[in-house]
């Protein structure tokens, strides 16, 4: 099987009338024509493009392609706690439960969920590894201020409330779906061939 991530830059980013799409001729003719699995993971931005591309260019025959996709699955706009925390068990196999819910609350915090539980992770090998020991929940702890030094493992009672982490967590970022200039924010889709 071959997975295409971030597969909107198979489509062409600039339509000519007198080019077909060589990308999709490939994945056509060479993969989907042959019986390859194909699995393209793409953002929004796939629809804009695949509709930009039939309206331009109608002598390519998208409908082809198309016609060869046999799944289309929309992926949520957030990771749920259990998805991050079986993340995080992917990333540090032997850490605790205790150190797993750290990682994932921690990692519900930030855009880049995955990318923040491997950081912490790498950083407390690292940590346990130069004090001559196995990672702990101390060393998650110690490299997860070092990563984001706003979060304090141990809170004073009668400080600030803590930011928002868990389910509600995610349930506000869900809402969250635009960007800075007020365009929506991409959400996966992926498209799967047999």
């Amino acid at each position: 099987m071959l997975i295409f991530d971030e597969a909107q830059y198979c489509l062409p980013q600039t339509v000519r009338t007198s080019q077909l799409p060589q990308r999709l001729c490939w994945i056509i003719t060479a993969l989907l024509n042959r019986n390859v699995p194909v699995a393209l993971i793409a953002s929004r931005d796939w629809t804009r493009l695949v509709h930009n591309l039939k309206r331009s260019l109608p002598i390519f025959g998208f409908e082809q392609f198309e016609g060869r996709m046999k799944l289309r699955v929309e992926l949520p706009d957030a990771l749920s706690e259990h998805d991050l925390m079986e993340i995080a068990r992917v990333f540090a196999p032997d850490a605790d439960q205790a150190s797993l819910m750290l990682l994932a609350g921690l990692a519900m915090r930030h855009s880049g969920y995955i990318a923040t539980i491997e950081a912490v992770v790498a950083r407390a090998r690292f940590l346990a590894r130069k004090h001559g020991s196995a990672m702990t929940l101390e060393s998650i702890k110690v490299a997860m201020t070092e990563i984001d030094p706003s979060f304090r493992p141990h809170r004073d009672p009668y400080a600030n409330p803590s930011p928002v982490v868990g389910p509600a967590a995610a349930d506000a970022s869900r809402r969250t779906t635009f960007d800075t200039k007020g365009r929506p924010k991409p959400r996966k889709t992926v498209l799967f061939s047999p």
